[in-house]
């Protein structure tokens, strides 16, 4: 399971050796990119699970409580793994 954030490969790269220089940085990035460019990925976040990507977009801002962090991602990546038939869901009114 990966997310778009960044592979398993550029991950454990990234925390073993981060950037040293501005353009060590953006070539990071780019190859990020081109990795994900396969998805036609467009925005953050952009989740690849089972080599499917999908983007998610939330209404509210993270709360203080990491349980709650761990629940949300807990139940989106159930739904991206286990109900491939549910193509988008979206509510058609916003809070107000």
């Amino acid at each position: 399971m990966r997310s778009a954030t960044s592979s398993r490969r550029s991950a454990s790269t990234w925390r073993r050796s981060p950037p040293t220089s501005p353009r060590a940085a953006h070539d990071v990035i780019a190859a990020s990119h081109k990795e994900f460019d396969r998805f036609e990925a467009f925005g953050v976040p952009t989740f690849v699970v089972n080599d499917d990507a999908t983007f998610v977009r939330y209404m509210s801002e993270p709360s203080d409580d990491p349980a709650a962090s761990v629940g949300l991602m807990t139940t989106l990546l159930a739904m991206m793994t286990n109900r491939v038939d549910l193509n988008e869901f979206k509510h058609t009114q916003l809070p107000r």
